[in-house]
């Protein structure tokens, strides 16, 4: 499947998100994407991120990513309602990589 591909079986609140996630879903076997959906429906959310900014491989996006998780970990300890908060913002982007992920892997 080509990103244009996926592009076309996604919603509109899916497509900003496509050019940066989508070729991530596209490299995975269908097993990993089950895996990392899995990760979801368990309620790993944070693991879930992991995994998938892991994928994107190395630069400063993912170096961001694990920066913003280091300060996630001190913020947790500090206060309640940022969690919430923070788990809400990756939960948002967890769930359009779901339906990406379903997307890459359909006919």
């Amino acid at each position: 499947m080509t990103l244009d591909e996926l592009r076309q079986k996604l919603p509109p609140d899916a497509l900003p998100w496509v050019d940066e996630y989508g070729p991530v879903f596209l490299a995975m076997a269908a097993e990993e994407i089950k895996a990392w959906i899995d990760l979801v429906f368990a309620g790993d959310i944070f693991g879930a991120a992991k995994t998938l900014f892991d994928k994107l491989g190395g630069g400063q996006k993912l170096d961001a990513w694990r920066e913003l998780g280091r300060n996630w970990a001190d913020l947790n300890v500090r206060n309640a309602d940022r969690i919430a908060a923070q788990k809400a913002a990756t939960e948002a982007i967890v769930r359009i990589c779901v339906t990406i992920g379903l997307a890459a892997i359909t006919l």
